[in-house]
């Protein structure tokens, strides 16, 4: 297939209950979410709008002071819903924010 194994560096797998979030923030990498089990939403943010996201100067945390959906509906955003077998493609500097919309999530 052309793939070279030794360029996979990181692979995680996320298990969560239903409604737990995971704030706005950006990954430095290209990132694929592949959700294998319950559903979850994730909004995501271009980093156009990272003057507006970003919480301060230290650019190690990469973290937003938005801490709720209500506040991200004032930033141009999508809202995708991932089922089971989907998978997302987030390239670096998205801003995004992920929340479990069923009983279990399982993802990787």
């Amino acid at each position: 297939m052309g793939l070279d194994a030794t360029r996979v560096i990181n692979f995680r797998t996320y298990c969560s209950e239903q409604n737990a979030v995971t704030n706005f923030h950006y990954d430095k990498v290209p990132l694929c979410l592949q959700q294998c089990s319950g559903r979850k939403q994730v909004l995501l943010v271009h980093p156009r709008f990272r003057s507006y996201m970003f919480s301060g100067t230290n650019d190690v945390a990469r973290r937003s002071w938005m801490v709720s959906e209500v506040k991200s509906v004032t930033v141009p955003h999508w809202n995708i819903t991932l089922h089971p077998g989907d998978c997302l493609f987030i390239p670096p500097g998205f801003w995004h924010q992920v929340k479990s919309l069923d009983e279990f999530t399982l993802g990787t």
